[in-house]
């Protein structure tokens, strides 16, 4: 049943990336990134974890690290190690905030070939 759900999702997901790319095509080289890593660094990069962290800073904003950290329930060196992992893949970018770095997704929408 869950897995149903998760494709659900992703064919929706897939549905709303197409309708607003055939509207706006103008604005897809912004929002959309194509990542290929061979099997072994799709493993690496994308565990479980980063998939979370990722999918979190989908859904909402964060002013820190240290904020990202508490909303996942993990310590902030692993979500800072694990930012700069994201972000040498072009799938996160840091803002400054002040004294401090704000996550932010880079594209809308992250396209990984199986």
């Amino acid at each position: 049943m869950r897995k149903n759900g998760r494709a659900r999702e992703v064919l929706e997901l897939v549905g709303h990336m197409l309708h607003d790319a055939v509207e706006h095509p103008e604005l897809y080289p912004d929002r959309l990134t194509i990542v290929l890593l061979d099997e072994e660094m799709e493993r690496k990069v994308l565990t479980p974890q980063r998939l979370r962290l990722l999918r979190t800073l989908r859904q909402r904003e964060v002013d820190s690290i240290k904020e990202l950290a508490t909303i996942l329930k993990r310590p902030i060196e692993s979500v800072s190690r694990d930012l700069k992992l994201l972000e040498g893949h072009g799938l996160v970018r840091m803002e400054r905030n002040g004294r401090c770095k704000r996550p932010r997704v880079t594209k809308d929408f992250i396209a990984i070939p199986l």
